[in-house]
């Protein structure tokens, strides 16, 4: 099961490690950008990422 904090878990070391977040959690959780853009929005939301 996919959470939001999972999915921020993931975007920011993507983004440390300089790698396209984005493509980062969808390769990682197989899911669709459309499923991670509603994540990353959430996590965005809570706080969670900026």
């Amino acid at each position: 099961m996919t959470s939001v904090e999972q999915v921020a878990e993931i975007y920011r070391l993507a983004r440390e490690a300089g790698r396209p977040p984005r493509a980062e959690v969808c390769d990682r959780l197989n899911i669709s950008t459309r499923t991670a853009d509603r994540y990353i929005k959430r996590g965005r939301e809570r706080g969670l990422l900026d």
